[in-house]
């Protein structure tokens, strides 16, 4: 075949084309055309319109069987001869592959598709069937030759007897033999040439008169060895007597090329001659097609043992199947003769076959139980199945009930119907039945029982819900219930009267549809719809227009609500007025305001006096002590030897100015001391070193190196801090050290740390009559500042003070 003249056509029968695009593409690459349908009909169609070379099928054409399309191929008369192959997934390669050959298919491609593989398998079967076309079309020229060359022969006896025609004759001879395509030999009995037409010519590639010189040897590779030889005698003989005969040899061309060829070999007498006539057809493409059928015959039989093997282990696997069902299996025919036993217990199967093979259900089982078997057999010809069908068995251990399932099955060889009958022993399931019958009657029992008390139930639960009901419909505060999407369900009179709305206007809605132009509202849902998803109980403040216009504060509470499995199904709101109490808590803030105000004034005002007491103490009152001192003085050293007993009362009254001096001294120290005249770290190092003196406990200092801008008010609430704690830990907490950190942090709050080992104490649970801990907290929260304690028994103290700074010019260096 010419490929640059003549492109081979496949036509390919798929529901989708896109899946095979890269074999489509293959082909054509290939030289191919292809062309593509979507169902069988139109395939059909096509395929008389193009005549395709070959057919590729999918196996799987949803909406038709693919098979049923191979057999309209074949049953057509145009379209049987057109080779068709199967594309087979190969998961049910085993199922499909014997169903595909019966119809026609003469190959099989499995799937996924390897593109090499296809193209292989497409040409050769192409090449197969042109193969097998052109051999067709030889053989049919010629028998259509045989008659013409019959006639030929018939002429050249009739001109061998007529010389006077043979010109003419031989001239209509030679104008036939040259228009037949098979080459044509005349040869005599030595096996020389006398005529060749020009078909031999351009085969074996010798001219005319080449071949005209040339013996028949020369170009059969088979000719007798010998012109005299016993073969070519007999060979002619069996021509002779026969008058034609057909056989295959071998020829040679003048390039030395073998080729094999049929040779049909004509006897006939010319005068005093004899010659043999011989068509000649090139058979190769035959040969080769013969082989590859040969070939293809051994690989279906390979096939074909393959799958023998396979039903034989089927065969064994069902046998096997069968016999490990725990239920009994018969073959019966359709008058309920047995015919063959399957059992799982082999041992009893010999007694059983024994006793029951050739004998009907009626010679074997009670007339009801027969009964119902016939009917099965009978329900079974019809629709082929029968199920459900139930026997009683009298059997040694007592009466069972069995469960029939009956099938047809293929008949036997006279084509009687047969019938496969698996009987299940079913009596346990039948007590079981009784029993849950019972069990449902008792159940049913119960169950009114249990309803009775439900409708008791129900008429409390309806009176609880009436007074339910009545209680919330009668509370002064908002009651919302939400379901799962955040949608109102319930709400209760309060809060319609609240925003003048009925009860149509908020059902279904979420609270954002009902105001959208609430402020608040926004947060009032957040909450909502975080509680249904949470599941935890939540509870803001927000603030909506009440009956006069003003602003009222309302406190809401959310609570999850859940069914009986636990499962949240919407939230619960209450919200309170609380629009009183937070006037009131906003006064009380204020009043406390005013009050810790007052007391920042007040202590501002005792420090102040307290410094001006201290200044009078120490100037006035201890400079007139010590003028009294030194008045004394000089009475001791003017009187004192005069008067001895004068000595004696001077000295006295000087021990009494010195403690005197020293208590004024102590008191002006106590209420105001004279190291904070030098700015916080000074004072607080005087401090530290008088409670190590007076109390013997270690007391460590970590200061900065100076401090900008502390005012005298920051200074003094630090120090009585300091001071305060000092005391406590000498007085209560038993400690053996103490430690104190001040430090300015970045935003210029005041940082101070006082830690000791002591005992510690409950901060939360202060015994009445301690004022200090109170004190020092007021102090500090008047200036803006804050106190934490953290302690706890035995673990000791630390507190901590952050104070804000309140302006001043004070530098306090180290």
């Amino acid at each position: 075949m010419n490929s640059e003249l003549y492109r081979p056509i496949i036509l390919v029968v798929d529901d989708t084309p896109t899946k095979i695009t890269e074999v489509i593409n293959a082909l054509e690459s290939h030289g191919y055309r292809v062309v593509t349908t979507a169902n069988g009909k139109k395939a059909l169609y096509l395929a008389h319109q193009i005549c395709p070379d070959l057919i590729l099928v999918n196996l799987i054409i949803p909406g038709e069987d693919s098979i049923e399309v191979c057999r309209y191929f074949k049953s057509d008369t145009q379209t049987r001869d057109i080779p068709i192959i199967f594309m087979i997934p190969e998961a049910t390669i085993n199922e499909y592959k014997t169903k595909c050959f019966t119809a026609g298919c003469i190959d099989y491609i499995t799937t996924p598709i390897c593109l090499d593989e296809i193209t292989l398998r497409l040409t050769t079967h192409i090449e197969l069937t042109a193969a097998r076309r052109e051999l067709n079309n030889r053989n049919a020229q010629l028998k259509a030759c045989r008659p013409e060359l019959s006639n030929s022969k018939q002429q050249l006896h009739a001109e061998a007897r007529l010389p006077s025609h043979a010109a003419a004759q031989l001239a209509l001879k030679r104008f036939v033999l040259e228009r037949i395509h098979e080459a044509t030999f005349l040869v005599d009995e030595a096996g020389q040439i006398h005529y060749i037409n020009q078909a031999v010519c351009n085969r074996l590639g010798y001219t005319q008169e080449e071949l005209l010189k040339m013996n028949l040897k020369d170009i059969d590779l088979n000719w007798p060895v010998g012109l005299q030889g016993k073969e070519w005698i007999t060979y002619w003989d069996k021509i002779r007597e026969e008058g034609e005969v057909t056989f295959e040899t071998q020829h040679i061309t003048r390039s030395g090329e073998i080729f094999p060829v049929e040779v049909t070999a004509y006897y006939f007498e010319n005068n005093s001659s004899n010659n043999i006539l011989g068509l000649v057809r090139d058979i190769s493409k035959r040969k080769q097609t013969q082989a590859e059928l040969h070939q293809y015959r051994e690989h279906l039989e390979e096939l074909v043992t393959e799958r023998t093997e396979s039903l034989n282990r089927a065969l064994k696997f069902t046998e096997g199947v069968i016999n490990a069902i725990p239920d009994l299996l018969v073959e019966l025919d359709q008058y309920g003769r047995y015919l063959n036993i399957w059992t799982c217990f082999q041992e009893d199967l010999a007694a059983q076959r024994e006793g029951l093979l050739g004998k009907t259900v009626g010679e074997v089982l009670s007339p009801e139980a027969a009964t119902t078997v016939m009917s099965a057999l009978a329900e079974a010809s019809t629709v082929s199945t029968s199920f459900g069908k139930r026997i009683l068995i009298d059997l040694p251990t007592g009466p069972s009930w069995f469960e029939l399932s009956v099938s047809q099955c293929p008949g036997s060889t006279n084509g009687e119907p047969h019938f496969l009958v698996l009987s299940r022993d079913i009596s346990e399931r039948i007590r079981a039945e009784e029993e849950i019958c019972r069990m449902n009657s008792e159940l049913g029992q119960r169950v009114r029982v249990r309803t009775a008390q439900l409708e008791v139930l129900n008429n409390e639960l309806r009176t609880s819900e009436i007074q339910y009901r009545s209680l919330v419909e009668n509370l002064p505060d908002n009651v919302i219930r939400y379901n799962s999407f955040g949608q109102i369900m319930y709400c209760n009179l309060n809060f319609l009267r609240l925003f003048s709305l009925t009860i149509e206007d908020v059902l279904g809605k979420t609270p954002c549809e009902i105001f959208p132009d609430l402020v608040s509202i926004k947060i009032y849902q957040a909450a909502m719809l975080r509680v249904i998803t949470s599941g935890q109980s939540e509870q803001i403040e927000s603030e909506v227009p009440g009956y006069n216009g003003k602003r009222r504060t309302y406190q809401v509470r959310f609570v999850a609500e859940r069914d009986v499995n636990g499962t949240i199904t919407g939230a619960l709101s209450i919200g309170h007025d609380i629009t009183e109490q937070v006037i009131t808590e906003c006064q009380l803030a204020e009043s406390h305001a005013k009050l810790r105000s007052l007391l920042a004034r007040r202590e501002a005002d005792l420090d102040e006096e307290r410094r001006r007491i201290a200044r009078e103490m120490h100037d006035e009152l201890g400079q007139l002590l010590n003028a009294l001192k030194l008045g004394i003085s000089t009475l001791k050293m003017q009187f004192g030897q005069e008067f001895p007993a004068l000595e004696t009362k001077v000295n006295d009254l000087l021990t009494l100015a010195d403690q005197a001096i020293r208590s004024v001294r102590t008191v002006s120290t106590q209420l105001r001391p004279p190291a904070l005249d030098m700015g916080i770290i000074p004072a607080l190092q005087w401090l530290a070193d008088e409670f190590q003196q007076l109390s013997g406990v270690t007391c460590q200092l970590r200061l900065p190196y100076f401090l900008y801008n502390i005012n005298e008010l920051c200074a003094m609430t630090l120090f009585r801090s300091v001071q305060e704690a000092l005391t406590n830990a000498a007085r209560h907490a038993d400690a053996s050290h103490v430690q104190i950190n001040l430090n300015r942090q970045s935003d210029g709050t005041y940082f101070l740390k006082i830690c000791d080992d002591g005992i510690g104490f409950d901060p939360t649970n202060i015994p009445p009559g301690h004022f200090g801990l109170i004190g020092m907290r007021e102090r500090i929260n008047s200036l803006g500042g804050t106190l934490e304690i953290d302690s706890d028994l035995g673990t000791g103290t630390c507190i901590h003070i952050y104070l804000p700074d309140q302006g001043g010019s004070e530098v306090c260096e180290l």
